[in-house]
């Protein structure tokens, strides 16, 4: 099995605070999403691991370059996201190519906001 997580932390775009009609997260070329998500375009459900809550992801790749996890305000919103808050996907492949998504929203938001992006990959392999 090979779980792979890729962390974010929110920006004000992220959490539909910053005059965006889409709340979605982009991913940088340099975390290899198609290594974490697969080809896309395609939709998939997460489970939010907290709850067991399903969320529906679209994950894209745009025209201008972008990777994007998209249709997350809902998810965003009702966990009460703000930026400065790190959400988290994480893809369980099984050794039969079977794949499980989740989803975490962690709260490490402060008064003091940075406002440059960032992102994290992490990969095990058991």
């Amino acid at each position: 099995m090979k779980i792979s997580q890729f962390i974010k932390t929110l920006t004000p775009s992220n959490c539909g605070v910053g005059g965006m009609h889409d709340v979605y997260i982009t991913i940088s070329r340099l975390a290899n999403p198609e290594d974490i998500f697969g080809l896309p375009p395609f939709e998939f459900d997460c489970t939010d691991k907290e709850t067991g809550e399903k969320v529906n992801v679209m994950f894209k790749h745009e025209k201008n370059g972008e990777y994007r996890l998209s249709r997350l305000g809902n998810y965003i919103r009702n966990k009460e996201g703000k930026p400065g808050d790190e959400i988290l996907f994480e893809v369980e492949k099984s050794l039969e190519d079977d794949y499980k998504f989740f989803i975490g929203l962690m709260k490490t938001s402060t008064k003091k906001n940075d406002a440059n992006p960032k992102w994290k990959k992490y990969e095990f392999q058991f």
